[in-house]
Parts: structure tokens; sequence; C-alpha cells
């Protein structure tokens, strides 16, 4: 028997270094596959690979063509089942969203949203640049007492006189700047998030909610994650009501993530995905290396419908804002008009960046 020629064992190495790698990938999909069934509790190595599952999985289509090609057939059966479950979890992010009929001629709000990122080096140009779209809401994540005397310095206050705020020194502040007066104010989730119910001028009321949730990077973060977002459901299934809602902001998580899978199986819409752009990226922005996840969304619920949604830059910040054109779906409430009973102008939370509890005023 001949010796094997130089070429034919590089060839047999290169195909061991395939056979090896690739039944190694189809274990960890199989896996990131099977934990996406569980109810988010997913160990938090697996939470990254879940919130990008479609570049994770992705590449199960070429190791499927080559199992064809070079008849490796005990791949074979392992690839199709992992494409089809490619295919069931990425369609619903790319199935626009047909608007329903009320939409013609209803009321909208325009809502910009911005993680502007709590290191910022460039706050002004941040604040400018966020003030410049002249949006009728404004809501920024990773707010700080730094990012506070930028959006005063470039004159919030002459054209957004109504403002819920939680300044602090981390990343879990959080601030709603609007046009439109507030009817009622809240703090969701144990991040006291705010949340305002906006009183509309042609009656009627629209919910905005101001979301960041720490990311679940650890086991302990993990947890909180989750109880955030199960907070953010039961608002919008309950206290919220029958009135339009908009959750707005860096949800640290993707549709891929059974967490956040359940807000969207709920009462909600994501924008991006009712308007043909579910599988947009807005993280990470402003790096050399391309955007792999979109984290920032506006969830919509059934009394409201996203008709417009652009993606912009914000100086200085690694995440991609968005601005939203919302219709209100709205039914005057009988007894509250603009300008009665109604919390006007008003501050909650802390006007320091500590993050404690200060006076509305």
């Amino acid at each position: 028997m001949l010796d094997p020629s130089p070429v034919q064992r590089i060839g047999g190495y290169i195909g061991t270094a395939w056979d090896i790698s690739t039944w190694a990938y189809l274990a960890m999909l199989s896996v990131v596959v099977v934990s996406r069934m569980s109810d988010g509790s997913a160990p938090v190595f697996l939470q990254p690979l879940q919130a990008g599952f479609p570049i994770v999985a992705g590449p199960v289509w070429i190791v499927l063509a080559v199992a064809v090609l070079t008849r490796r057939w005990l791949q074979v059966p392992l690839c199709l089942i992992l494409a089809v479950g490619f295919v069931a979890a990425v369609s619903p992010a790319r199935q626009r969203v047909a608007p329903p009929y009320w939409v013609a001629g209803a009321p909208t709000v325009r809502v910009a949203a911005a993680n502007v990122y709590f290191a910022n080096t460039t706050p002004d140009t941040a604040a400018r640049s966020l003030l410049a779209r002249d949006p009728d809401v404004i809501v920024v994540a990773e707010f700080t007492g730094t990012f506070r005397a930028a959006f005063n310095r470039a004159g919030v206050a002459d054209r957004y006189p109504n403002v819920s705020e939680r300044p602090r020194d981390d990343p879990a502040g959080a601030v709603i700047y609007s046009k439109l007066p507030f009817a009622e104010v809240r703090e969701l989730t144990e991040l006291k998030m705010p949340a305002v119910r906006l009183i509309l001028p042609a009656g009627g009321y629209l919910w905005v909610a101001a979301v960041h949730p720490f990311p679940p990077t650890g086991e302990t973060e993990g947890k909180r994650w989750m109880r955030c977002l199960k907070d953010l459901r039961r608002f919008a299934e309950g206290t919220a009501g029958d009135d339009p809602l908009a959750m707005v902001g860096d949800f640290n998580g993707t549709r891929w993530q059974p967490s956040f899978g359940q807000l969207l199986a709920g009462s909600t819409v994501d924008a991006h995905e009712a308007l043909g752009k579910g599988l947009s990226r807005s993280w990470p922005a402003g790096r050399a290396f391309p955007r792999l996840v979109r984290l920032d969304h506006a969830l919509i619920n059934e009394r409201a419908f996203p008709v417009a949604i652009q993606d912009f830059e914000v100086p200085g910040s690694d995440h991609r804002a968005f601005d939203v054109t919302i219709a209100v779906r709205s039914i005057k409430a009988p007894g509250v008009l603009p300008g009665e009973d109604s919390i006007v102008g008003s501050t909650v939370g802390a006007s320091t960046s500590t993050g404690k509890p200060g006076k509305s005023r």
C-alpha cells in the first residue's frame, strides 16, 4: 500500500479538523436551540448566544451544504433540524405587520429613544443632536448628572417643559422629556424606571415608559433582568389598562431570548419588526467592527401602532438611537381634559447624580 502523498495528508488533516469543529458547532447550536425553549433562566454564558441567534445559527446552512456535498450523512439530519429551527426563529422578525384600519387619520406622537452611554465624553454634542430631531418626547437611558447639565445647557426646558427624571452616576439613570403634559407619573421595576401618561392634544392618553434593565451578564444580574421584564409585562397587561402604550429604550435583550420573547408574546409588538426592520441592529455602535444585535426597541400595545421608524447615531454612544412615530387609537377619558387634574411640568425622582429620591418640582 502506497503512503499518502503530502497533499493527501494535508487533505486528511483538514477533513479531520472540519469534522471536529463542525460537530462541536452543531453540539453548541443544539444546546442554544434547546435553551430557547426554557422559561428564560438559561445559564449566563448562553444569554449572548441566544441574543445573537441569527448570527450564531446562520453558519448551519454552510455546514449542511458541505455535509451534503461531501456525503457526511450523519451530520445531514441534525443540520436539517437546526436549519428548520433557524427559519422558525428568524421568520417572525421578518414579517411586516399590516397597519390596522384605524391608523388612517389617527393622531400621532413621535418619540426619540437613546442610550447615550453614561461615560460619553461628548455629552453636549449628544444632547444637541437629540434636541435637533425635535420629537414630541425624548427618552434617554444612562442619564447622569453630567447629561442633565448638558441638556439644560442645550435649552431643553424651553421646548420640553414636562420632565420625569432620575439621574444617576451609573448606567441606571433615565429621563423622559415631553412637550405634552403628564396626567400621571410612575416608576417601574426595582430600578425605578420612569413612565408617564401623556395627555394628547385631541384627548385621550399615551403611556410612555423608559426602559433600561441591567444586562444579564451574571447570575444576579440575569435574575434582576428577568424580574424587570416580567414587571414590564405586568405593567403592559395590567396597569396601562386600555390606554395606548409605548415601552421604549435599551432592553438589553433580543426576541431570541425567552424572557424578552415573552414580552412579544403578550400584548405588544416590536416597532422595528412591524415596519419590516426586525433584523436591523443597534449595538455596538461607533466601533470598528459591525453591529451585532438589536438591544434597543419600542414595544407598542394594540391600542397604538408604529407608522414610521428611523435609526440614527448619537455622538459618543455605543448604541444607535431611534425615532418612532406612533399612531394612537385613544378614547377621550371622561372628566379629564388637558389642563385638568393633571401633573404638568413635574419631575419624579432624583435631581442629583446620586440617584437618591428628591422632591418633585
